[in-house]
């Protein structure tokens, strides 16, 4: 279930095409959505975003 939780928020980021942006859709902050998309990159083995 987290999994899930993790790429739809991968997926609001690509959407929006910032952290930001997709915080302020999902009323989260910035650094949830880094460490989030942090996690999954983990889970996955590879990175999800280019700096």
């Amino acid at each position: 279930m987290e999994r899930l939780k993790r790429m739809s928020v991968f997926a609001k980021v690509v959407e929006f095409g910032s952290f930001t942006a997709a915080a302020r859709q999902l009323q989260m902050s910035v650094s949830s959505i880094s460490q989030t998309v942090s996690k999954l990159e983990d889970e996955l083995q590879g990175k999800a975003v280019k700096p």
